[in-house]
């Protein structure tokens, strides 16, 4: 058999070709990388990204640029992330709401969070805890629970926005106890919190962000925080499950996306950078004021946690019959 031999034409026609194969490696990045955030500048979220995107330089070099895209829900930033070029220079600064509500609350979304990202690791999670006002005489969640049983859909419990997780997990709390709770929606966590200090409503549920230092200075009485183990920041509340819930485990929390065709090394390479980023010193303090944890893990563990979480609170907005 003869050798065959490739002409001068299909060799620069092969050449040609290469250069629009993902490149990465030694040379990734080359140019900056954008974040998107799906929040207003300025808030928890924006905040908390731009601390990873500083912590990214610090620890690789790498220019990351946060760029907000508030809107519907968190919609509009997701959507970006999942039509964008899969080079591994479009990563999303990716929310709970997003990823794994707004899938069962909204009718319509141009993005599949299971099927048009691949998942690159968790970045954070924040406890939600549940409030009442200084004059009240609850104790704990327990006691709240209890005065709704015997005064069925008296009990008013706000919340921030309907379909958040805060109204999510206050809404499978009430559905688990088998009470009738009165739920007041508020469209931002300023007037809840008003309203729950002035004794004008039993209870609210928030982050731990927004109601840590009015906690602190006595304008509010924590009643029971989310998570499955109690916070180093108050260490005296109890959590749900120690109160008759045994099992629950309800947090807000943010993790990274690219498109769902960035290659699986080019994945490999951002869980990394992101698992490093993580582990520096100033970001863990920076999350920690922001009553957030820093939360290293595979992009396989992401995975299968991003589908639990989706399955979960699919349900909840299904029960309850919760719309956007």
């Amino acid at each position: 058999m003869k050798p065959r031999f490739i002409s001068r034409r299909q060799v620069l026609a092969l050449s040609a070709g290469a250069v629009v194969l993902p490149s990465f490696g030694a040379s990734f990045p080359d140019r900056p990388i954008r974040m998107m955030v799906a929040f207003p500048a300025g808030g928890g979220p924006d905040l908390l990204a731009r601390s990873l995107a500083e912590s990214l330089r610090a620890t690789k070099g790498w220019n990351v640029v946060v760029v907000n895209r508030p809107g519907a829900g968190g919609n509009l930033g997701t959507a970006e992330v999942a039509q964008a070029p899969a080079d591994g220079y479009t990563v999303l600064f990716g929310h709970v709401g997003a990823l794994a509500v707004n899938p069962s609350l909204f009718k319509q979304l141009n993005f599949d969070p299971l099927k048009d990202f691949a998942p690159v690791g968790m970045i954070a999670t924040s406890p939600l805890v549940v409030v009442t006002g200084p004059g009240k005489p609850y104790a704990s969640l327990r006691d709240l629970l209890a005065e709704a049983r015997k005064r069925p859909g008296q009990v008013t419990v706000g919340y921030s926005g309907s379909g958040t997780i805060s109204h999510l997990s206050m809404t499978q709390i009430v559905a688990l106890a088998g009470v009738n709770v009165l739920m007041v929606p508020y469209k931002g966590a300023s007037q809840g919190l008003v309203d729950v200090m002035g004794g004008n409503i039993d209870g609210y549920i928030s982050s731990m962000a927004s109601l840590l230092g009015h906690v602190r200075t006595g304008k509010a009485r924590a009643l029971a925080i989310t998570t499955a183990n109690r916070s180093p920041d108050l260490p005296e509340v109890a959590t749900v499950a120690e109160q008759g819930f045994a099992g629950f485990d309800a947090v807000t929390w943010f993790g990274m996306t690219l498109p769902a065709a960035t290659p699986a090394p080019l994945v490999a390479e951002w869980n990394a950078a992101l698992q490093a980023a993580l582990k520096s010193p100033e970001l863990v303090e920076r999350f920690r004021v922001d009553g957030s944890v820093p939360v290293a893990t595979s992009a396989e563990a992401f995975g299968r946690f991003l589908k639990a979480e989706t399955d979960r609170w699919g349900k909840v907005v299904r029960d309850a019959n919760i719309q956007a």
